[in-house]
């Protein structure tokens, strides 16, 4: 969804050709900012009911910037991710095969700028929570 949606890429830089969004950390050292990570599960917890296989996930969206004395753009780029997940779990379920999803929500964007020796940047953490889950009968056992 991030890097099909028109309002948060043009609020990130491009990395070989694409938006910058990657699943991994740490990102690549010739990205430029701003940027999003995203890499794994923060949880991921079974949310079984009688008649359905389910798991409740927590993933962070992290959006940086670069520390320019201007924490807008940072500010709107959380905002923007936000936005894009939360309760449109019909637009998550586009992207989904296998599953259906019955929430999306997303919290923040909370500050977690970064102020290290090497690196000074702008940061905000937008916190999604998405439940998922498939009907029983749909499953094989063993998974």
């Amino acid at each position: 969804m991030l890097i099909n949606d028109t309002t948060v890429t043009s609020l990130l830089s491009t990395y070989h050709g694409g938006p910058a969004v990657f699943t991994f950390a740490p990102y690549p050292e010739d990205a430029v900012k701003p940027l999003i990570i995203t890499e794994g599960s923060v949880s991921d917890s079974a949310r079984d009911t009688k008649t359905t296989i389910g798991d409740d996930i927590r993933r962070d969206v992290r959006c940086y910037t670069d520390e320019t004395g201007d924490q807008m753009p940072v500010e709107q780029l959380g905002q923007a991710v936000k936005e894009l997940f939360h309760r449109h779990e019909e637009k998550l379920q586009s992207y989904m095969t296998g599953f259906g999803v019955v929430k999306c929500w997303a919290d923040g964007p909370r500050a977690a700028n970064v102020h290290t020796v090497d690196e000074f940047v702008y940061g905000r953490i937008v916190s999604l929570t998405v439940w998922l889950t498939r009907d029983q009968e749909d499953m094989k056992w063993p998974l």
